[in-house]
């Protein structure tokens, strides 16, 4: 009795394997791959480097983003230098900016949570020269790891 069972067991298991094996194929087109940042902390300095906080990469003197509900800067969440980007070598920079001001609370009066919100920035730009440096305006500055 118990090698019958055992014989059920093993013949679910492949039988689960199958299935398994079956979504995996048909899943096949849609893979990606992923890489896991290595970081490490780094001053706040103006940079064209891949980098989570601190200070972005500036064209020009008005090429921070504006918070337009605190007329504060938005901080700077990402900003992915595509050479540094391991396949499909590209030039120029994809940045991520979201205002994290809590006085008041532009999360929730500009509904950031939502697609095109006015307290977000997603963007590419190119780097055409040494980053332009301004005092921002903003209550704290997220710490940079690069």
């Amino acid at each position: 009795m118990d090698n019958n069972k055992s014989k059920q067991e093993s013949k679910t298991n492949v039988d689960d394997q199958a299935v398994i094996n079956s979504i995996l194929t048909q899943l096949r087109h849609i893979k990606r791959t992923a890489y896991i940042p290595i970081t490490q902390e780094s001053n706040k300095i103006f940079s064209p480097h891949s980098k989570f906080g601190g200070f972005p990469y500036l064209r020009n003197s008005e090429d921070w983003p504006m918070c337009p509900n605190c007329d504060n800067h938005m901080q700077l969440f990402l900003q992915l230098n595509l050479e540094d980007i391991p396949v499909n070598k590209d030039k120029g920079l994809i940045q991520l900016f979201y205002c994290t001001n809590d006085d008041p609370l532009c999360e929730a009066d500009c509904e950031a949570f939502f697609p095109f919100s006015e307290s977000t920035v997603c963007r590419r730009i190119s780097i055409d020269q040494i980053s332009f440096q301004i005092e921002p305006v903003i209550k704290e500055l997220l710490d940079g790891l690069r």
